[in-house]
Formats: structure tokens, C-alpha cells, sequence
């Protein structure tokens, strides 16, 4: 019997080529994942697939736009509210709200001093203690 296709004993040096061990690594369930999804898109109608390319297209383009920022939950659950309210993306809400720190940083009229905390990360010196109540939020 192939030491491939035997369950490898305790000790052994064998590799355990079990189907579903193949799937409990990820790298391996990203490349089946992978080529199910060419397998899809293969059934696909041309038109469908024309779609399919357009989305990744416009998905990719609008990366060097996407960004990600940790912030309290209460905030990020009032801009999701601030923006249905006034029907505006919460994205652009966000935007807005960066501008005018910007701005106000910028003119001097921002004092970070009271938030600032000493960070237990090597690669920050503070971070700000934020408190959304404390901010009417």
C-alpha cells in the first residue's frame, strides 16, 4: 500500500493526504476555493462573465479610495445612524468629519495632550483615550 494513501501511524514521518486534512489548510482551501470559482465562472454566459470582470475591475479601482480605522463601536454605530438619517454614504460622513480635524490640526486648534497615553506598542509612542460619551455620542 502507497504511504500516501495509508493513515500514517504515530512516529511516522509520513504526510497525512486525508481529503479533509487538504481542506483544513488554508492555503490549500484558498487555491480549491480559487478554482471553484474559475469553475463557475467558466458556465458563465459571455455577458455574465463581461459583468464579473467589470466588478473585480471597479473593486480594484477603488482600493487606493478604501481604508480602515479602528474606532469605539458607539462611533461607528452613530455615523451608520448620522447617514441613513441623512441619506449620505457613512463613508463620505466620515470623510468630512477627517477634513475638519485636518483643518482644525492644521490651524492649531486641536490639543491632543488630555487624550494622549502611553502605548505598549513598539512602533507608537501614545494613543488616544477616547470616550465617545464623553463627546455626546
Amino acid at each position: 500500500m502507497s504511504p500516501a494513501r495509508r493513515k500514517p501511524a504515530e512516529g511516522d514521518n509520513l504526510i497525512d493526504f486525508d481529503p479533509a486534512a487538504l481542506r483544513a489548510d488554508p492555503a490549500v482551501r484558498a487555491l480549491i476555493g480559487q478554482e471553484e470559482r474559475l469553475k463557475q465562472e467558466a458556465r458563465l454566459s459571455r455577458r455574465q462573465r463581461e459583468k464579473v470582470i467589470k466588478e473585480r475591475r471597479k473593486i480594484r479601482e477603488r482600493r487606493e479610495q478604501h481604508t480602515c480605522y479602528d474606532i469605539p463601536p458607539q462611533l461607528r454605530q452613530y455615523i451608520k445612524t448620522l447617514a441613513e438619517e441623512l441619506r449620505l454614504p457613512a463613508s463620505q460622513i466620515a470623510a468630512l468629519a477627517l477634513l475638519r480635524f485636518a483643518r482644525d490640526w492644521q490651524a492649531g486648534t486641536i490639543d491632543l495632550a488630555p487624550y494622549k497615553r502611553p502605548s505598549r506598542s513598539p512602533k507608537y509612542d501614545w494613543n488616544l483615550e477616547l470616550d465617545p460619551a464623553e463627546w455626546g455620542v
